[in-house]
């Protein structure tokens, strides 16, 4: 799987990610973004000035539905379709 791309996509709309959870280890299929015009005011935690760092083993994204921040890591990413067209 081509993770960066899935990044780079989620950086521009939401993306549909599956993934081994770190907590349960089961398999979670959930609606993703980096993309701060669908993450609501009150969750945003990164400013336009904000690298990411491609060299770590997890990353954290954001889950439309439950409106919060989850943290994946980059080997358990399974797999990933673009749920909205890039910004």
């Amino acid at each position: 799987m081509d993770v960066d791309k899935c990044m780079e996509w989620m950086s521009k709309g939401i993306v549909l990610l599956e993934y081994i959870s770190l907590n349960s280890g089961d398999t979670k299929i959930r609606e993703m973004t980096l993309c701060p015009v669908f993450i609501p005011k009150k969750n945003q935690i990164f400013t336009e000035n904000f690298k990411r760092h491609d060299q770590n083993d997890k990353i954290i994204c954001y889950d439309i539905e439950f409106q919060k921040w989850d943290d994946i890591s980059k080997d358990s990413m399974v797999n990933w379709k673009k749920l909205t067209p890039g910004m």
